[in-house]
């Protein structure tokens, strides 16, 4: 909320900007292309969207990028809350990787297949977004060390490009992950299985995605957040009066005081480009942006 803040971090991401421009094949270092896997998975898509347009424009992302994958779309739409929804297409279902997902949202990497299954040949589950500490009813509010991902959104009226928002890139997959957060969630079926969402509590469409990833970590899910899916989402979250009664409900189930202040943590920087953007996180990455710092090392 400080100017100084908002100063200091135009200064890094300049740099950051600049110190990429002199290292060349530093993207690809970072995040080297995955093997192929022998046997591709079964990769079900589970929306739940009352909108056609955006039904039709979710879709047509997710069959660009697993073109040739063994790939199936389960669209619910008349969810009497998001639990419920994908509670209903997961059991229809016929998936080995079960993806829950908005209904707002494109895939931008274009390997993004690939890499989903690589990780998910030896993860249980993983998101673009998520916190390996929870303190809050927002993932983010565990602020910086404890928050991990990124998410492109849209800029300001009239700006060109796109808003990156990136919090911790402490390793390029980031593990122990308590909780991710709900644009995006790819899990293993048997994650599912075990867990479900809990459309009772959660009979809304706030909070099912923390309740969901916090209580299948907290079951022995291994969950992640891997740095190289890069989506783009068209719209942010709400935190009005219905949200509110939800995180309280969280609260109180995970033993959370809902009067915690949030830590601060994550920047937001407008890119037009999609070079600058890999080349930003690239190098953030890099250096290990939002770990803690090492004794002894001057920064």
């Amino acid at each position: 909320e400080f100017p100084e803040w908002h100063a200091s971090q135009r200064i890094y991401l300049q740099a950051l900007l600049a110190w990429s421009r002199t290292q060349p094949g530093l993207v690809a270092r970072m995040f080297p292309p995955p093997p192929a896997p022998a046997r591709p998975p079964r990769i079900s898509v589970l929306i739940c969207s009352i909108d056609p347009n955006r039904f039709e424009a979710v879709t047509a992302s997710y069959r660009q990028r697993f073109a040739g994958w063994p790939l199936e779309i389960v669209g619910v739409h008349d969810a009497r809350s998001l639990a419920e929804g994908y509670n209903r297409a997961a059991a229809q279902a016929k998936g080995d990787i079960l993806v829950f997902s908005h209904d707002d949202i494109e895939l931008v990497t274009p390997d993004f297949a690939t890499r989903l299954a690589a990780h998910l040949d030896h993860i249980d589950g993983i998101g673009v977004a998520g916190a390996s500490k929870v303190v809050g009813p927002r993932w983010g509010d565990a602020g910086q060390r404890w928050i991990h991902g990124h998410i492109l959104h849209a800029p300001p009226p009239g700006r060109r490009g796109a808003l990156l928002m990136a919090s911790g890139f402490q390793q390029p997959v980031c593990e122990s992950i308590r909780v991710l957060d709900g644009v995006f969630i790819a899990v293993r079926r048997h994650v599912w299985e075990a867990q479900g969402f809990d459309g009772d509590r959660y009979d809304g469409f706030h909070l099912y995605d923390l309740d969901f990833t916090w209580r299948a970590s907290g079951a022995g899910a291994r969950l992640a957040v891997p740095l190289d899916l890069t989506l783009f989402h068209r719209s942010e979250g709400r935190y009005d009066a219905r949200w509110r009664q939800f995180a309280l409900r969280f609260a109180e189930q995970a033993g959370l005081d809902p009067l915690a202040a949030p830590s601060p943590g994550g920047l937001q920087v407008r890119l037009e480009t999609q070079e600058q953007i890999d080349a930003l996180r690239a190098a953030m990455l890099h250096f290990r942006y939002g770990a803690p710092a090492e004794p002894g090392r001057r920064h």
